[in-house]
């Protein structure tokens, strides 16, 4: 098997890497979402699709800046999908019919809220900004990218 070249960082990877990982963008990438909220509780959701930082990490960073568009998006609840603003977004409750359960998880502070619900990307709005899984957001958007 014929290696790539190298990459800017660096590292080398192989044409079946590289595959792979492309592969695993067009598959569920689980995320979770916890925000500050403008009540002074934190909120946390479950994002079923295009979890990783190059997808809800670049749209959180991008869209998601305002707090009352932040409240307005953990409040919907659990979600297939995160969009740009929370109508292009796509939410268990309000757009599936699902119950209660899809309700977000509440708590003074974030971990509270995650609860065991962390996923492979957790994305933190902490007031001013955003991080994922505790590097800043435009740190973990560039290296997914």
């Amino acid at each position: 098997m014929s290696r790539k070249p190298e990459i800017s960082t660096g590292h080398r990877i192989t044409q079946q890497h590289q595959m792979n990982k492309d592969r695993s963008k067009q598959m569920s990438t689980r995320s979770s979402i916890t925000a500050l909220t403008s009540d002074g509780t934190y909120k946390s959701i479950y994002c079923h699709f295009d979890g990783y930082p190059s997808n809800n990490g670049r749209l959180l960073m991008d869209n998601y800046v305002e707090q009352e568009l932040i409240d307005e998006m953990v409040e919907l609840g659990d979600m297939s999908s995160l969009g740009g603003h929370p109508d292009d977004s796509i939410y268990y409750g309000r757009d599936r019919g699902e119950g209660d359960e899809t309700k977000p998880r509440c708590g003074k502070t974030p971990k509270e809220a995650l609860g065991k619900n962390g996923q492979e990307y957790n994305y933190l709005w902490d007031g001013d900004s955003w991080s994922c899984n505790g590097q800043p957001i435009a740190e973990a958007v560039a290296e997914d990218e």
